[in-house]
Order: C-alpha cells, then structure tokens, then sequence
C-alpha cells in the first residue's frame, strides 16, 4: 500500500510565507514560521539553535515551509525563546479568508 504523500507547507500558500494558506494545516504551519522569524529577530538560525538545541538546518526548513514541525520541536523553541509559537486558532480564523 503506498504511503501517502501531503504537501509541503509552502505548497500550500500562494507566496510562502506573506499569503495565508487556504488549508487550515497549511495556515498554522505558516503562522508558525512568521511567530517563528518574529521570535528570531535580527539572529541567524545558527543562532538560534546554538541556543535552543534545535538543529539550524531544521530552523530553515520550518521557516522556509519545507517541513512539517513536530510537537518537540516547537516546545523546545517556545521554551528556549521564551514566546509562544503555535497561532492560537482566533489568529488562524482572522488569516484565511
């Protein structure tokens, strides 16, 4: 049985990450890499993972929409940048149209 194969978040913008996604996944997925880069300010995902633990190259990936972030992943930077990541479901319901 083949496995399935979703998209990737970017996939599901129309201009990753400035545009909402109209999947509701795909919208979360993009306003963590935005509450994620705002979070970053002017610091490089090297960075940030010099001060998270999180590994810079997965840092780029979340931000560019080229992976799924995992459950571990986000609490690591939520407790290391000391904000919270994960869109609340008013700011995903104000986004997609």
């Amino acid at each position: 049985m083949p496995r399935y194969s979703r998209p990737q978040p970017w996939e599901l913008s129309a201009n990753w990450p400035d545009v909402a996604a109209s999947d509701s996944a795909g919208e979360v997925a993009r306003l963590l890499a935005v509450n994620l880069r705002k979070a970053m300010g002017g610091r490089s995902a090297r960075a940030v993972a010099a001060e998270t633990g999180v590994d810079h190259t997965l840092i780029g990936k979340v931000l560019n929409g080229k992976t799924w972030a995992d459950l571990a992943t986000i609490a690591r930077l939520e407790d290391a940048l000391g904000v919270d990541l994960w869109p609340r479901r008013t700011d995903r319901s104000n986004s997609v149209s």
